[in-house]
């Protein structure tokens, strides 16, 4: 039921196999680990909650191995807030899968979602899939992204990056960081959404380049987007969700230059109306992005 609480202050090591929490609150504060230590088997970590799910500030979560394995984090009804790390990291092979779901999303604190491969970058989807429009995910209402967390992607030898989804049906603020790079020796940058479908606020940095290999691609696709100069707004540390209302100002100019100049293909696919009150100037060097 709702009532019941799990909190995990140790260690839960399975060697592969497959941990799973299930309760209606959950609080880890510990380290869970489902490293693989067989080339054929992936690690699989599942925390589901009908309330909230907290991962706190220095704990782990991983599912490394030769591939990435799993994890999945989904809270029914509550809010979903991870500050310490998840880990689905392949060695050898590709990253893994990191899902970070609930009614509300939030990644705080040093929060890390690592999904990276030696031979292709994994997937993260935090609080949605592509355009929400995935029936399987379930997608949030606010998502949440602070200044210091961190989400991953990469390939670090070949292939391509992966994919990031940030997503919420109404707000979505990011203040982080996405990094979804080729492989150093071949490979192209991967893909990234930030949309908040009603409103976006977006102060971040992505990362979508390859060193030997095509840079990714970038896609904001909010109700209404306003490109205008703003003083940086950091996210409030009380409630950060009830605390962060909406910005009138989805971009600073200068965030979709860094963008190009990273370079990228930059999607703006706003479903209502595009404003642009400041110029965005890009160097004609021919290596900038696309917009």
């Amino acid at each position: 039921s709702a009532d019941n609480k799990v909190t995990n202050l140790g260690s839960i090591n399975t060697n592969g196999g497959t941990a799973e929490l299930f309760a209606g609150t959950i609080t880890h504060s510990g380290s869970i680990n489902a490293n693989s230590v067989s080339v054929n088997d992936a690690g699989k970590v599942t925390l589901a909650a009908m309330s909230d799910i907290t991962v706190e500030a220095n704990s782990t979560i991983t599912a490394n191995g030769t591939n990435g394995g799993d994890i999945h984090i989904e809270s029914d009804n509550g809010d979903t807030i991870v500050k310490g790390s998840l880990e689905a990291n392949g060695s050898e092979g590709i990253g893994g899968s990191i899902h970070v779901l609930g009614e509300r999303v939030g990644l705080f604190d040093n929060a890390l979602v690592s999904a990276n491969g030696k031979m292709g970058g994994g997937e993260a989807l935090i609080g949605g899939d592509f355009q929400g429009k995935n029936p399987d995910i379930k997608n949030a209402s606010q998502t949440v992204v602070g200044n210091d967390a961190a989400i991953m992607a990469n390939a670090i030898d070949s292939s391509d990056g992966g994919k990031v989804i940030v997503w919420a049906d109404e707000l979505t603020e990011f203040h982080g960081s996405v990094e979804v790079t080729g492989g150093e020796s071949s490979g192209n940058g991967g893909f990234v959404e930030v949309s908040g479908k009603e409103s976006l606020v977006y102060r971040g940095d992505i990362d979508v380049t390859a060193e030997n290999g095509e840079a990714g691609s970038v896609l904001f696709d909010p109700k209404n987007i306003t490109i205008a100069s703003s003083t940086p707004d950091p996210l409030a540390s009380n409630d950060q969700f009830s605390e962060n209302a909406s910005s009138d100002v989805t971009f600073n100019a200068s965030t979709i230059v860094d963008l190009l100049d990273n370079p990228a293909t930059v999607t703006l696919q706003a479903n209502n109306d595009i404003t642009v009150n400041e110029a965005i100037n890009v160097a004609a060097s021919g290596s900038g992005g696309d917009l």
